[in-house]
């Protein structure tokens, strides 16, 4: 500091700032007991940072979500009754600033083999051969019973859940879906009704296309903030033999539609790039149509 007579002072201050969050994330898987599903869970135990803290959660879709306030209670905090999908966690200390992690839900050992033994192009043309893998030791001995994630929970005479090719009791332990898009990756869920409980695995492979169709994500912009407009993905594609092309954004794992859509016309066989607006959170597949 200088005063008007040019006299002058030095002194030294150090700034610090606070270490970085440590949001101290683990998890349980779904689970089995004698007679149906425990559900998983994710605890939170943040360091770092500037306490106290704030945990939030949600699923993809929103329909999951819950928060907790460590300034009201403990440190740590589990949440609980969790089913099978992924989880963003958020921690905001005491100064505003924030840990995002993604956590997933599954159930644990494989116990679904998958094989897609017929080549479709137009949607509804796929097929895909689910195998409960009753010689693992997870599963029970049956009988199982197949649908596509997600389902609402079996129940005896369901019109979506389908009982083993070999019937009840015996093998067979499989089922064949039709009328599935080809390139698309599901999701199913086996039923044992010996034990009760349900599971759920991704395809290990996608539903077989003969279409030379390709396509690839350029970027992705995430929305700002809740409530923006402002999201995107870009892409290209190429290989398409046709003069048009029509695309649609899914939310990944459940495949429903967004009803974000878009189409290319008068191609003449080179790359092609576009970019589709999306304005909320959601984790994407598209797909194309020649």
């Amino acid at each position: 500091m200088t005063d008007d007579k040019g006299c002058f002072v030095t002194a030294t201050e150090t700034i610090t700032e606070p270490t970085p969050i440590n949001p101290n994330i683990s998890h349980t898987n779904l689970s089995c007991s004698a007679s149906t599903n425990i559900l998983g869970t994710i605890t939170v135990d943040a360091s770092g940072g500037t306490s106290t803290y704030i945990y939030e959660i949600n699923n993809n879709d929103y329909s999951f979500t819950d928060s907790y306030d460590t300034s009201s209670g403990t440190n740590d905090h589990t949440f609980t009754g969790l089913n099978f999908g992924d989880y963003t966690v958020r921690v905001i200390d005491n100064n505003g600033c924030e840990s995002i992690s993604t956590v997933t839900i599954t159930t644990g050992p494989d116990v679904l083999i998958t094989t897609s033994p017929v080549t479709g192009c137009a949607p509804g043309t796929g097929e895909m051969l689910v195998e409960a893998a009753a010689s693992n030791g997870t599963l029970g001995t049956g009988t199982f019973y197949f649908a596509i994630y997600p389902e609402t929970t079996w129940y005896a005479g369901h019109p979506d859940w389908y009982l083993q090719d070999g019937g009840a009791g015996s093998p067979p332990y499989t089922h064949n879906f039709t009328g599935l898009n080809p390139g698309v990756t599901y999701t199913f869920i086996v039923y044992d009704s010996d034990t009760g409980c349900q599971y759920i695995q991704e395809a290990t492979v996608p539903v077989t296309t003969n279409s030379t169709l390709t396509s690839t994500v350029d970027a992705i912009t995430n929305v700002s903030c809740f409530g923006s407009v402002d999201g995107s993905v870009d892409f290209t594609f190429d290989s398409y033999t046709g003069t048009q092309v029509d695309y649609e954004i899914y939310t990944f794992v459940t495949n429903n539609t967004t009803g974000i859509t878009g189409s290319a016309t008068g191609l003449s066989g080179a790359p092609y790039s576009d970019s589709l607006a999306v304005w909320y959170q959601v984790n994407i597949t598209y797909s194309l149509l020649k």
